[in-house]
């Protein structure tokens, strides 16, 4: 007899209908007092008018647009500033590269930081408008891309971030968690035939983004930053899905949790973005850790708890 409801929010930007479909015939295989509904982000009032009247859980991996649950809580991706996910992880002891925030006509207090550092958007995404600056010479700017304006207005603040040396060529890591467990990961280089950074002081122009043009992407097994990268979910638990983005320093092998990229779309076994990847590099993100059906079992255990 149903006890419990689990509705999955679809979205075509992030994941497809029929993966979601077949994660809630796992659910439903491992928890079979919890009846789930894959239902859509659409304005419509009714949309979950059939759905009966028990305990119940919503998830979104993407922030939620037009549905809203009938009853329960609502989990769901968040956009948060880089400097509030800085002040969660520092709160918990999560390594994070030392930072400050630039604002409009202050001068930022840069001491302690190393001769560069790594300036970003608060409010950011993709990389945009991501630079290495001198430390004397780092301060506010207004947003030099439009990504950058669009998500944090023309008074965007900045961070200034400690940088990490990765390597000759900018280097990180990428590990999806949902609710706390890693379900893939994956490793950014970024392309070997832009300018090599021989050191962690030789710069020229160059980029410390890893990702971009001629970039590639591989699969990786470290438990090292996989346990990293699930400790630092607990600086946002009703986040269902987490990018955290990990850098080694190539010196002294610390690692550092460099963002956390809330927003969610990242469910890369589906996504349109996710399967384009796979195909270009020749890899099975669902292969790696048998992620979907792991994702199924947190569901369905995150589910339970809520919902007692």
């Amino acid at each position: 007899m149903p006890s419990r409801v689990l509705n999955l929010i679809t979205n075509p930007g992030n994941n497809s209908e029929a993966d979601f479909a077949q994660l809630a015939t796992w659910i439903s295989e491992l928890s079979p007092e919890t009846l789930v509904f894959v239902l859509p982000d659409l304005p419509d009032a009714d949309r979950s008018a059939s759905v009966p009247d028990l305990p119940t859980l919503t998830v979104s991996f993407v922030p939620v647009r037009w549905l809203r649950p009938r009853r329960g809580p609502l989990f769901q991706g968040q956009h948060v500033a880089k400097s509030e996910e800085y002040r969660a992880l520092d709160a918990l002891g999560v390594p994070v590269p030392r930072w400050t925030r630039l604002l409009p006509g202050r001068q930022p207090d840069l001491q302690g930081f190393g001769r560069f550092v790594v300036t970003k958007p608060d409010f950011g995404a993709r990389g945009a408008d991501v630079r290495i600056e001198r430390r004397e010479g780092a301060k506010w700017t207004r947003p030099r891309t439009a990504l950058s304006e669009q998500f944090g207005g023309p008074w965007n603040p900045r961070v200034a971030q400690e940088f990490v040396y990765t390597g000759v060529w900018p280097r990180s890591h990428r590990v999806a968690t949902l609710f706390g467990t890693t379900v893939f990961a994956f490793r950014i280089e970024a392309d070997h035939a832009r300018m090599p950074l021989l050191d962690r002081c030789s710069f020229h122009g160059q980029s410390v983004v890893s990702s971009g043009q001629g970039c590639r992407f591989e699969l990786f097994t470290d438990p090292e930053i996989s346990r990293l990268a699930e400790r630092a979910h607990a600086a946002f638990p009703r986040v269902p899905l987490l990018g955290v983005d990990i850098l080694r320093d190539i010196d002294t092998g610390q690692l550092f949790v460099s963002e956390l990229n809330g927003v969610g779309y990242l469910w890369d076994f589906s996504s349109p973005t996710g399967l384009s990847l796979q195909r270009q590099f020749g890899f099975d993100l669902e292969a790696q850790f048998d992620g979907r059906r792991q994702s199924a079992a947190v569901l369905a255990r995150i589910c339970e708890a809520e919902c007692r």
